[in-house]
C-alpha cells in the first residue's frame, strides 16, 4: 500500500465502512408480488439453516462488525495519517433501508455531513 505515496505523499485515502443492513428478504424494486434484483442477505443466510430473523441480524452484525475492524486498523495503523475511516454504523439507522443493501435517499445527507468532517480535517 506505501507505494502510492511514492508517487505524491499528499495523498489522502477516506474510506467507510457500512451500517447493519436488515436481512429481510426486501428487493430492490417489486411489482405485482415479484421481485426484481434482490434480495441477497436473506435468502443466503436462510439456504444456510439460518431461519430466524434474529439470526440472520446477529450474523449480518458481525460481519459488518469485522469489515469496520480492518478498516479502522487499517487507518489505526498510518502512522501519517493518511488514511482516513468513517465509521457509520451510528449514523445509519434500521428505518433508514431502502432494502436489504440499499439506503434511502434520506440517509445519505448524514452520511454526507461525515465525510464533510473528515474532508474539512485534511490539509490543503
Amino acid at each position: 500500500m506505501g507505494r502510492i505515496w511514492e508517487i505524491d505523499d499528499r495523498i489522502h485515502i477516506i474510506t467507510h465502512g457500512y451500517g447493519y443492513g436488515v436481512p429481510d428478504g426486501r428487493a430492490v424494486f417489486r411489482l405485482f408480488g415479484f421481485s426484481f434484483v434482490g434480495p441477497w442477505l436473506r435468502p443466503a443466510l436462510t439456504s444456510k439453516g439460518y431461519i430466524r430473523m434474529s439470526e440472520r441480524e446477529e450474523i449480518t452484525h458481525a460481519l459488518i462488525d469485522m469489515i469496520n475492524d480492518m478498516l479502522r486498523d487499517l487507518a489505526n495503523d498510518d502512522v501519517r495519517r493518511r488514511i482516513h475511516y468513517i465509521d457509520l454504523r451510528g449514523v445509519i439507522r434500521d428505518g433508514d433501508w431502502e432494502n436489504e443493501l440499499h439506503l434511502r435517499n434520506s440517509a445519505f445527507k448524514r452520511i454526507a455531513g461525515k465525510f464533510d468532517e473528515v474532508l474539512r480535517r485534511i490539509p490543503a
